[in-house]
Parts: structure tokens; sequence; C-alpha cells
């Protein structure tokens, strides 16, 4: 099922009314999910760590660590931790 809502004309010459449409949000999060899920059942990665996993490795050779977590980085559905270390 999509929403669509109409789009006001972009400029004063402009009398064209387009209209935009987006995915249910209640349909687009459960595909997230399943997708998301699947990706981390198939997942082959044999270290894979939490935040403290990750924190503890990099601690090891930085003194200072900084991990964010996001998951917004990709049109596919998936949680990120990206690391900045100093010495």
């Amino acid at each position: 099922m999509t929403a669509c809502r109409p789009r006001s004309p972009t400029s004063a010459t402009s009398s064209k009314v387009t209209a935009f449409c987006s995915p249910s949000t209640a349909a687009t999060a459960r595909a997230s999910r399943r997708i998301a899920k699947w990706l981390l059942d198939n997942d082959r990665g044999e270290f894979v760590r939490d935040r403290d996993g990750y924190d503890q490795v990099l601690r090891r050779a930085f003194g200072k660590v900084n991990l964010a977590i996001r998951d917004d980085y990709s049109r596919v559905p998936y949680t990120f931790i990206i690391g900045v270390s100093q010495k």
C-alpha cells in the first residue's frame, strides 16, 4: 500500500502538481526487519562483536577509541559500527 500526497508546484511559472508517493511505514518496517534478520542469519563473519567487544580489541592498540553505531549508511537495513581511534 502506498500513501500519496500532492506536492506543490516548485516555481511560480509551473502549474503542474505532482504527487509524492512512499510505501506505508508499517510495510517498510516489516520488510526491513525481515531483510536485516536474513542478513544477520547469513553473515559468515567469524569475528562479529558487540560494541564492547570492538572497544576491547581497539583499546589493545590505541589509547583513545570513539565508536558510533549507525544504521543509516546503506539502503540495505544493516547496522554498522564506526571506530575512530588514536594512539
